[in-house]
């Protein structure tokens, strides 16, 4: 019995980046999987003020969390992680700068 092909259809909207303005005041909330540019610079929690890119992945049940932050004028990149209840504290390290 031939197995039916692969669809590899891309989810589109989790694609497509998100940009957070006022919809939330901390990024500990930021739990859902995407991409976000992020506009509200005073954000608790945030590793730097300028730190406006993020991208967030997670799993169901959203008690295994990534977030990464590159901020607009450096080339580092910063990332925690969140398990259980736990943020762990923010990390950084040399990103490829964006040519």
């Amino acid at each position: 019995m031939a197995m039916p092909p692969l669809d590899l259809t891309l989810n589109q909207s989790s694609l497509t980046s998100k940009t957070i303005s006022n919809e939330i005041t901390d990024l500990n909330d930021l739990t859902t999987p995407g991409f976000y540019f992020v506009e509200n610079t005073q954000l608790a929690n945030l590793p730097l003020n300028n730190c406006s890119h993020v991208f967030v992945n997670a799993n169901t049940a959203k008690n295994r969390i990534l977030q990464i932050c590159y901020p607009e004028n450096s080339q580092s990149v910063w990332f925690r992680m969140k398990i259980d209840d736990s943020w762990s504290d923010w990390n950084y390290d040399q990103a490829v700068p964006f040519v």
